[in-house]
C-alpha cells in the first residue's frame, strides 16, 4: 500500500469495516478499533507508518479496550511491534478485562523475540515515568 486512502479502502473490504467508508484515520469501527488496530493485525509495517504519519492514536482503546500493540501481536510483526513502542505506544495501558500486552503475548506464546521487545518497552516506559 503506497497511500493512506489505499490502507483505508484495505480496511474497508475487511468484515470488522464491513459496510463503513473510512474518512478519518482515527475512525473506529462498530467494535471500537480503529484502521491502526487493523492494519497491526496485518503486520503490515508500511500500512502502520502510513497512518502513524498521519497522526494515528497509538494508544488508542479498541475492542475489549486493548491499544493497537495487542493487534500487532495477532499480526506477529516485531517490526510493528518495535515501530509503535518508538513512536510512544505505552506497553502498560491495561485492555478491559485489566491485562497488559505483554501478560497478553504470554497467554498467546508470542516468539521470544516479540517477548522480548514488549518487555524493553515497558522497562523504558517505567524510566520515563520514574
Amino acid at each position: 500500500m503506497k497511500t493512506i486512502e489505499d490502507v483505508f479502502r484495505q480496511c474497508e473490504k475487511t468484515g470488522a469495516w464491513y459496510g463503513l467508508q473510512i474518512t478519518d484515520v482515527n475512525q473506529q469501527n462498530n467494535l471500537g478499533d480503529t484502521v491502526l488496530h487493523t492494519a497491526c493485525s496485518w503486520g503490515d509495517l508500511n500500512a502502520v507508518k502510513l497512518l502513524v504519519a498521519a497522526g494515528a492514536n497509538v494508544n488508542s482503546k479498541g475492542d475489549q479496550g486493548a491499544i493497537p500493540l495487542f493487534n500487532a501481536v495477532i499480526g506477529k510483526s516485531p517490526d510493528v511491534i518495535s515501530f509503535l513502542i518508538s513512536s510512544g505506544a505505552d506497553p502498560t495501558i491495561e485492555n478491559g478485562y485489566k491485562r497488559q500486552v505483554l501478560d497478553y503475548a504470554r497467554n498467546v506464546s508470542a516468539s521470544s523475540v516479540i517477548l522480548l521487545l514488549l518487555e524493553q518497552g515497558k522497562k523504558r516506559r517505567g524510566k520515563k515515568g520514574a
